[in-house]
């Protein structure tokens, strides 16, 4: 069981080039659709060791996801311990309030998601920050190589966070 997010996530200007490319190198559009985002707290503990517990909506399925704090020293790639399980979201949000947690942030974006060679890359859009590709991987080598054959650029590569991103807003 693995349980170390890798990713990387870079600004983009032209996600139909994104596409072109992903098509180009085989992979396999497995969605899109809008996602839903809420995040719970109890009286501000988890932020303040930062750490997130996220419930999130995507193409009618709920996931509940732990991360702990990104590891120090790695530029602007993401690697942090990550934990998620497939839940009923209204359920599980019924359950986070019954336990004493409260939503303190939501948002929501529209996601695609590809599948390529071991790999997740996701296009998002924010209508307030534009268009964003992530990769996942199990190694930054990979998310390196990935992100060159997809066109993109380490100028390009952004270390904020969505939930950074919404709070600076």
């Amino acid at each position: 069981m693995k349980n170390i997010e890798i990713e990387q996530k870079y600004k983009i200007k032209n996600p139909a080039a994104i596409r072109k490319a992903l098509k180009r190198l085989g992979a396999k559009r497995a969605g899109s659709g809008l996602e839903q985002n809420e995040f719970y707290d109890q009286r501000g503990r988890l932020r303040q060791k930062r750490l997130t517990l996220r419930l999130r909506k995507y193409r009618g399925q709920g996931k509940l996801t732990f991360k702990g704090p990104r590891k120090a020293g790695l530029g602007k790639l993401s690697k942090r311990v990550e934990v998620e399980s497939s839940v009923a979201f209204a359920q599980i949000r019924r359950l986070l309030e019954l336990l004493g947690f409260k939503k303190w942030l939501s948002y929501s974006k529209t996601r695609e998601t590809w599948e390529l060679a071991g790999a997740e890359v996701v296009i998002d859009h924010f209508p307030r920050f534009g268009w964003f590709v992530e990769i996942e991987a199990a190694h930054a080598r990979r998310i390196r190589q990935l992100s060159r054959a997809l066109g993109l650029t380490p100028d390009q590569a952004v270390a904020e966070s969505y939930l950074a991103m919404q709070l600076r807003a």
